[in-house]
């Protein structure tokens, strides 16, 4: 907001396309037309109908998958199960199964010993893309905690499978999955943003209708919102209201330019006209 080129990029612009509503709040303020447009989408083909729940015997199965960087927010994640574990404990048995690698892993698997769920969460490491393909197909939850993401390309391949979504109500979450996939949690402290993660855990966890109702709706909004064709589609459409708005300010205009080439004319012609005295006409 405060940076000029910016702010003169902005001015010039028909249209601001916006990632996602923070980027839209940090821009409060300044004056000009824009469109939500997600900056990611799914790649391949979509099934024509979603996969079938693969329920299997045993814990239900919490997914994190991510590459792991304190942004991606994979200790929110543990402290968010270690809530969910403790308040349904002898109800339902959860588990956490965690794929990916990077400099915060060692932490959170620190963190898992200490609170003492460490025997309840599977910590994979990188593993190849046909086993991350596996063990989407394989999970009854999908949790997502990044604390900074303009998107999150991995939603859409949770949306892909039908997986209900756990996830925080701000940016790439908010954006992608708005119309039932998710159970968005939204942010307070560090111990009642974990206690709410927890919460929802449960609340998903121990309502297979539930469960399915989330995983139809997000799929369904992948098919209709996040594939390329769609965004293809979206695209389009912002550009053709960008040209109707430019044209119909151009047909505002034309009158007013005709009046004012109307009126110089007829100052011309007027200045013109001899005044009787050999010079020409004061006006």
């Amino acid at each position: 907001r405060y940076n000029p080129i910016i702010r003169s990029a902005i001015r010039r612009a028909a249209i601001v396309l916006l990632a996602n509503q923070e980027t839209a709040d940090r821009l409060a303020g300044l004056r000009f037309r824009s469109a939500l447009l997600t900056e990611t989408a799914i790649a391949g083909d979509v099934d024509a109908e979603p996969p079938l729940e693969r329920r299997r015997s045993g814990a239900m199965r919490i997914l994190w998958l991510s590459h792991v960087f304190n942004r991606k927010g994979l200790v929110l994640a543990v402290e968010g199960f270690k809530s969910a574990v403790d308040r349904i404990a002898g109800q339902i048995d959860l588990e956490l199964v965690v794929v990916g690698d990077g400099d915060a892993l060692a932490g959170a698997k620190q963190l898992a010993q200490r609170i003492g769920v460490a025997d309840k969460i599977s910590f994979l490491g990188a593993v190849p893309h046909s086993e991350v393909d596996r063990h989407l197909a394989e999970a009854d939850i999908f949790l997502f905690t990044s604390v900074q993401d303009t998107s999150g390309n991995v939603l859409l391949e949770a949306m892909r499978e039908a997986k209900p979504i756990v996830a925080l109500n701000h940016q790439g979450a908010r954006a992608l999955v708005t119309q039932g996939g998710a159970r968005l949690v939204d942010i307070g402290s560090y111990a009642e943003t974990t206690r709410a993660l927890g919460s929802a855990i449960i609340d998903v966890a121990a309502d297979a209708a539930l469960r399915r109702r989330m995983g139809l709706a997000g799929w369904r909004e992948m098919r209709e919102r996040h594939t390329w064709a769609a965004k293809r589609r979206q695209i389009l459409r912002i550009y053709e209201d960008v040209l109707a708005h430019k044209n119909a300010r151009r047909d505002r205009l034309l009158p007013i330019a005709g009046a004012r080439r109307e009126r110089d004319a007829i100052m011309a012609e007027r200045s013109a006209v001899p005044d009787g005295r050999g010079g020409e006409a004061d006006l």
